[in-house]
């Protein structure tokens, strides 16, 4: 599901930031908000709300009893919104480093 790339995409790129900026590894996590804030980039109250919002589509596309619920949702018009928005945020992201 294109979703979970979305995710993906957004989380290597804040791993990548985190990376950079610290000089460390990052936490071993999935949640974008945690890399966000871990990585000192101040992120405004919206962005951090779409990764907020993005979080659930690697929880729901990882795990069998989660798909069903965002099949449900993911419509081509819900899909496009999103890709829009991550691409736009991953980009802004790449900029930091």
């Amino acid at each position: 599901m294109g979703l979970i790339h979305l995710h993906l995409s957004v989380e290597k790129a804040l791993k990548g930031l985190l990376t950079a900026r610290l000089g460390r590894l990052p936490s071993k996590t999935h949640n974008l908000v945690t890399l966000a804030r871990e990585s000192g980039v101040a992120f405004t109250e919206k962005q951090l709300d779409l990764l907020g919002e993005m979080n659930r589509f690697s929880l729901e596309s990882r795990y069998p009893d989660y798909k069903s619920r965002i099949r449900d949702i993911a419509t081509p018009e819900f899909v496009a919104g999103y890709l829009d928005r991550a691409t736009e945020l991953r980009q802004w992201v790449l900029r930091q480093l």
